[in-house]
């Protein structure tokens, strides 16, 4: 089955804080989860993901990301598998979103993070529920994209409590909703140019098959014409340069 992507966004865990000030999260634990989902740690490939180990904010591939994930390995957390990392945000001053993302990490106001992953739809099982529990899918098997920072729900507040303790400005806030509004209007310009470019190009082939018709129709008026038989019989298939020969010939005569 050619299905989408899932994302799954856990409850805040942050198991562990280094000396050096490094957060430890959870971007997936093998237990149900409230979509009635049960993801088996042990099926999910990680392979292309720690090639590119991005960190979004939101699942937003729209944005350049705002980080990578390093130390990223499957684990168990109180028995059960887990697969755990360590944010690792961009240095840049020029990226405000990341800049904000981070400092909202820091003091824990944004806590949980979810996974992004492409299941293999074919190997999910469904395990009937016992008594009052409900039935849940388990998915075996997945290959690993992405890993993103999350709200859980709506939180107003955020940003507006990093502004207050002085962690951002106001000119940030104003700068990162310019350029989230720039890049909306500059994706809708590149897929009108994709949906005017399709539109040319159909045109153009449309062009194209007319003129071969009428340049097969011209053909076969001639050879009918002069009584001549097209090569092979066939006066729609595309000319040669032995049929370019006899309508020479044929317009000499017609000159002399």
């Amino acid at each position: 089955m050619n299905r989408p992507e899932t994302m799954k966004m856990l409850m805040p865990f942050e198991i562990q804080k280094a000396a050096d000030g490094k957060k430890t999260f959870i971007a997936t634990k093998e237990i149900i989860d409230r979509d009635g989902d049960k993801v088996m740690v042990g099926g999910l490939d990680l392979k292309g993901f720690k090639e590119n180990p991005v960190m979004l904010w939101s699942h937003d591939r729209t944005v350049p990301a705002i980080g990578t994930w390093t130390s990223i390995r499957k684990t168990k957390i109180d028995g059960v598998p887990a697969i755990t990392m360590q944010p690792e945000f961009t240095k840049s001053e020029n990226h405000t979103l990341a800049r904000i993302i981070n400092d909202l990490v820091d003091e824990g106001v944004i806590k949980a993070v979810s996974i992004s992953f492409r299941p293999d739809w074919e190997t999910i099982k469904f395990v009937e529920g016992k008594g009052k529990q409900k039935g849940h899918n388990i998915i075996n098997n997945g290959d690993v994209h992405e890993v993103s920072f999350v709200n859980i729900g709506a939180n107003p507040a955020a940003l507006g409590k990093a502004l207050s303790d002085g962690k951002i400005t106001q000119e940030d806030i104003d700068i990162y909703n310019s350029s989230i509004e720039e890049e909306e209007v500059d994706l809708h310009k590149k897929i009108k140019e994709q949906e005017i470019l399709i539109a040319e190009q159909a045109l153009l082939l449309k062009e194209k098959e007319m003129d071969e018709e009428i340049e097969s129709e011209f053909y076969e008026s001639i050879y009918e014409a002069f009584g001549v038989s097209a090569p092979d019989g066939e006066a729609h298939e595309q000319h040669t340069s032995e049929d370019d020969t006899l309508i020479d010939d044929i317009i000499t005569t017609l000159k002399q």
